[in-house]
This record gives structure tokens, sequence and C-alpha cells, in this order.
């Protein structure tokens, strides 16, 4: 979706349909509604106020504009208590409005300014959060329709109309970033929702390569033989029953000098079936999105560099699929990690962790500043937290409350799990150094699972985000579709802005 800025007489620019916030007990008074309202001799404003449920129950008006203004209707919706609107409620009501218009397949609609009534919620963020609202909401995966009445139908362009003391540059500014890191965000779900023989460990590859040349980023592949001369025997171990060869990508993005870098560590199972621990069927269809955490780390850094953030990042990505054959790796098998940690493989489909932990080794060669990984890695994560919150664990408290403050920030939010030491006894081996499962009854898997990554980052600071619960859905909501959520790219991008912003003032 296109974002941008309308001026000049309001009933004169063109454009499918023209909404208008309204508030319980706060008259619009905006030199645009009132004119418009002029136009109609004021019967848009007195159908709202004979109406007594309108803002009780945040309904809607539309009328056609009757050739009063150069729009085909007008919409006049509620968005209650001004007392009560949070930016999320600013999304949300985005979110409807694109939902709402597919109806009449229009490309474009202009929103009037909301920020006569605002309370605590300044002129560029409220335009922010409306903004991400509607290209969140704008989104549909339907490559592979092939019918037309099932194709998107949501307007792709949206229009502010400013109010005459509202900042133009300012709210550009905020309008151009949401809609730059949200159009991130619906990437990640273009590559989550995409079919696993398209979406291979070959295809990510390429898209790095695509994003490396886009961007200006350093790009590294390391193949096979590449990763048995580092010894990385565990994201190798992982990869032997599948016929797609695997990869460990590393994008790098330079935006300071003299700074170590953080780096983003992604979870890129293409597909996993369990392996020889076969998943059961409805466990196993949606598996073509376990490589979501490799798509959100990603479009995270090309994000960054978009917006040229003033740091440095590297993005790692061990990219492989997981499937049962004569060759694949048993229950039972040992192999000897990159850091020299031997593994029991008590379970074939907890792959995710052995992956990370090759590529999390390789990630401290960078001598980075922090490292962060993503993965859909247990669907404890789901049972413990549910659809809306992610996980989050890590050896530094820091970090972990500057993420739990950015996915608060963004709507993406986050809850600490603890990592107390006794939990490593879950993962103690009987013929290895460590195993990759925890409890003999599942107990605390989402921590167990942090627990053997914790064995991989040596002293580095680390945090890990499993968004096993939070990078699916099943049903819609005002502003996700079914499917891929893309939950990640807004928090790492407020993340890393903040700390950006944060190193600036040290300076």
């Amino acid at each position: 979706m296109n974002v941008t800025i309308k001026t000049g007489p309001v009933e004169h620019i063109q454009t499918g349909t023209i909404i208008v916030p309204l508030f319980k007990n706060v008259v619009n008074k905006t030199d645009a509604f009132t004119k418009i309202d002029d136009l109609f001799q004021g019967a848009l404003s007195t159908a709202v106020h004979e109406d007594e449920e309108f803002h009780v129950n945040s309904k809607s008006f539309t009328t056609l504009s009757l050739g009063k203004v150069h729009a085909k209707r007008i919409i006049l919706a509620s968005l209650g208590d001004p007392e009560k609107v949070t930016l999320d409620a600013l999304r949300k009501f985005a979110g409807k409005c694109v939902k709402g218009l597919s109806q009449y397949m229009e490309k474009d609609f202009m929103m009037l300014s909301p920020c006569y009534a605002l309370k605590d919620i300044s002129v560029e963020d409220a335009y922010a959060a409306f903004t991400e609202g509607a290209v969140l909401s704008s989104y549909l995966y339907d490559e592979y329709k092939t019918q037309t009445k099932a194709k998107n139908k949501k307007p792709q362009q949206l229009f502010f109309y400013l109010d005459a003391n509202e900042n133009h540059a300012i709210v550009q500014k905020a309008v151009e970033r949401a809609t730059l890191v949200c159009t991130h965000a619906n990437i990640v779900k273009d590559l989550a929702n995409g079919p696993s023989n398209v979406v291979t460990p070959a295809y990510l590859v390429e898209t790095a390569r695509k994003y490396s040349k886009k961007f200006g980023l350093r790009l590294t592949v390391l193949n096979d033989n590449d990763m048995r001369k580092q010894g990385m025997n565990c994201l190798l171990a992982v990869s032997q029953g599948s016929s797609q060869k695997p990869a460990l990508i590393a994008l790098e993005y330079r935006g300071a000098k003299g700074k170590a870098p953080i780096a983003l560590v992604g979870k890129g199972v293409t597909f996993d079936s369990g392996g020889i621990n076969l998943k059961p069927t409805g466990s196993i269809e949606n598996m073509k999105e376990d490589m979501t955490g490799a798509a959100v780390v990603l479009n995270t850094i090309c994000a960054a560099a978009a917006l040229q953030l003033p740091l440095n990042l590297v993005c790692i990505v061990p990219t492989v699929e997981n499937m049962p054959s004569g060759t694949a790796v048993k229950p039972g098998d040992v192999v000897k990690a990159s850091n020299g940690k031997t593994v029991e493989i008590m379970n074939t489909d907890a792959e995710g962790r052995l992956i990370l932990s090759d590529a999390l080794v390789y990630a401290c060669k960078y001598k980075p500043e922090a490292i962060i990984d993503v993965a859909t890695l247990t669907g404890a994560a789901f049972v413990a937290l549910g659809k809306s919150v992610t996980p989050v664990l890590g050896n530094d408290s820091a970090i972990i409350s500057q993420l739990i403050a950015a996915g608060t920030a963004v709507h993406e939010r986050c809850w600490e799990l603890p990592l107390f030491e006794d939990f490593s006894d879950s993962i103690k081996g009987d013929v290895a150094d460590i195993k990759n499962l925890g409890g003999a009854k599942g107990e605390a898997g989402t921590i167990a699972g942090a627990v053997f990554l914790k064995e991989f980052v040596g002293d580095t600071k680390w945090a890990h985000l499993d968004i096993g619960g939070t990078s699916w859905t099943d049903s819609e909501n005002d502003y996700l579709q079914k499917g891929s959520t893309g939950v990640g790219v807004r928090l790492l991008v407020k993340y890393l802005e903040n700390v950006a912003a944060s190193d600036g003032k040290k300076e």
C-alpha cells in the first residue's frame, strides 16, 4: 500500500471514499470536515448527533457524496471515547477501514485528521499508527489464486488530509517510516505463506542475494562443504534427510564506524516434517512457515538499511529442510557442534535449536555487541503465552527489557521467561555433553529450548525470541489476516532505532 498526504480544497480531491474519524463528546471542528458538512447543510453532523448508539458501539455511517465532493462516498466512523484511544486502537480502526472498503473495490481512500481530539498521542505517532494498521491490513496472499474474484480487492492507496496546524514534513516522515517497516512485515508474510516447494533453502539464498544488491549489503553464503569444514555438524545433521541442500546466509549492514555489530539470527527451516519423529496431521500442514525467523531477520536488516540507522548489523540465517528418509538423522545419534560440544539428538523434531546452535557460534565470530535470535522454536511458546505474546529469554536483562519496551510500543508484546541455572540440568546428555530435548514430560519446553541455545553464545550478550505461538494465526483480527502474521520486524526495527538513539546520546 502507498500512503501519502493530500493538499488543496478537500471537496476537489479525487478519491473513492472519504473517512471522517469522530469521537464521543468532541465536536469535529477541523476545516476539512466543517467544509464537507456545510456542503451537506449540516446533515452529516446531524445524522451522528441523532444516533445515540453511534459512539457507544463505535458505529459508522455511510452516504453517497451526491456530487458535493469528488469522492464517491463519505463514511463517518466513531473512535469512541478519546480518553480511551490507544495507538493500537488507531491501527485497528485503519485496518477495519481497509477491510470494509474492499466491498467497493476502490483503489484508494482518504482519511481526515483524527488528531483534533486525541489525548497523550502525538500527531506523528497517530498517523504512523494509522499507516501501520492500513498497510498491514491491505495484505492478502493471492499469489496462486487463479479466479479474479479471489484476488485482493482492498484499496492499495491511502491519502491523509491533515488539519491546518499539523506539520506536513513531520507527518510525512512518520508515514514513510511506518509504510517501509510494515511493507517489510508484509514481505515476511509472503515468504512464510509461500509453499515449501517454492520457498526452499535455495530460494532464501536467492532472496538474500536480491536484498544484498538492492540495499547494498555484504553477502556471504556457506554451502554444505563450507559448513563441513567449519564443523557445523548440527546444522548438517538436520539437512541430511532432504534432497534440498542446506545453506548458511550472512548479510552485513554497516551504518556506523568503529562499532561492534548487533547480530540477528533467524531460524530458516523451509519445511519441518519433524524428520524421523514425524509430525502428526494437525501439526504438519503449516510447517512451511518454520522459516519465519529467517524471513524476519532478513527483512529487519533491509529495513534498517533503508532507514540508514547509524549502527552495524549482521544477519545470520541457517536454512534447511527437515525431512524423513533413509539418510535422515535418527533419535539417539550424536553429533559435534562447531564449538566442540557433543549433542545427543533425542528428537529429530527439535531441529530448530540444532541449526541455530551452529549459527550462533558463527555469529559470535563477528564479536557482536549482542545477539538476538528469532525462531519458531517451540509449540510450548503457544501453550505458555498464546498467540499474541512472544516469550523472550536471554542472559542480559538490559536487552530483554529493551525488547519488551519495543514490543509494547508497536503492540508486538513480549514477556520474559526465566533461565535459572538449574534449568540446564534438563538438557544434560547421557552419552554426550548435552541433548536437544528437555524434561521427559515436556515441561518448560520453551525454556529448555532457550537453555540449549545458551550453550552456544559463550559470554556474548544474547536474547531469544520464540515466535512459535505468534508467527501464525488461523483467524483474522482487525489488521492481520489468516496465515503468517509477520511478527518481529516492527519489534526489532523499533528496538534497533532505540539502540541507535541511545548510542547517539552517549556520543
